[in-house]
């Protein structure tokens, strides 16, 4: 496991939605160095909304977002990702009608045309699976392959935070368990990784720390064992399959 290092994203009091919906009321969160930070809640509670917020696609009314020193928020989403902040959505996070190896060309376009090819042989060193169908169209892939190519590509422009939404959402268990370890072998890069996950017992068992929404606001944060003695987090979200839970041992 990556040590944990400095703060790296500090989001104060941000409130956030569409046009003039508020669906994220004055929330507050922090991303380390080398670390997985967690946001979970039921439907509909502004996870997404959140995390868009960070690179700039929706509407912010009020808080602060710094990257570092430098504030994001009224920022374009182009400047974000170039400053090291990749995102990549629930959906259409791929282009299916082009070979493994053009998505991750794609990928590729934010960065020195000298460093393109460096940046995929690197992706690829870490995904051995997708070089091995590198000229397979991604329409071919399984639900599961189709989401490590988008964290592939998300990776390729070597950004210092990766930002998934649901990156599990409609994969089988053992699928999705296979999506979650890689995320881990991404952190332990150096990469810091802010995820958004419906299937909290099998994020938990990865994650740093975890933030809880409900309805747009933060019921709760803490470690992975903190939020597993929460007795809200426990009733909302982990129920009696509580004992499952085995997260990592803290270093």
């Amino acid at each position: 496991m990556a040590m944990v290092g400095k703060t790296i994203l500090e989001a104060t009091g941000v409130s956030c939605g569409y046009g003039k919906m508020r669906i994220v009321n004055d929330v507050s969160f922090s991303l380390h160095e080398s670390e997985i930070a967690l946001i979970m809640g039921p439907n509909g509670s502004g996870k997404s909304t959140l995390v868009k917020a960070v690179v700039g696609l929706i509407d912010i009314f009020g808080g602060h977002i710094l990257f570092g020193t430098t504030e994001l928020i009224g920022m374009s989403t182009v400047k974000i990702i170039r400053l090291g902040v990749s995102y990549i959505p629930q959906t259409n996070n791929i282009f299916p009608n082009l070979t493994i190896h053009e998505n991750l060309e794609m990928g590729s376009t934010i960065l020195e045309r000298e460093s393109r090819q460096r940046s995929i042989e690197r992706v690829y060193e870490l995904f051995p699976e997708l070089k091995a169908k590198h000229m397979d169209s991604a329409n071919s892939l399984s639900g599961g392959e189709r989401q490590i190519l988008a964290i592939a590509r998300g990776l390729i422009g070597k950004p210092r935070i990766l930002i998934l939404d649901e990156p599990t959402a409609g994969l089988a268990p053992k699928i999705a368990k296979n999506v979650i370890s890689r995320i881990t072998e991404i952190r332990d890069e150096g990469v810091s990784v802010l995820l958004v996950e419906q299937n909290a017992r099998t994020a938990l068992n990865v994650a740093d720390r975890g933030f809880v929404l409900v309805a747009g606001s933060k019921l709760a944060e803490g470690t992975p064992q903190e939020l597993t003695r929460n007795e809200d987090v426990v009733r909302l979200f982990l129920g009696k399959g509580k004992s499952e839970f085995t997260p990592r041992s803290s270093q």
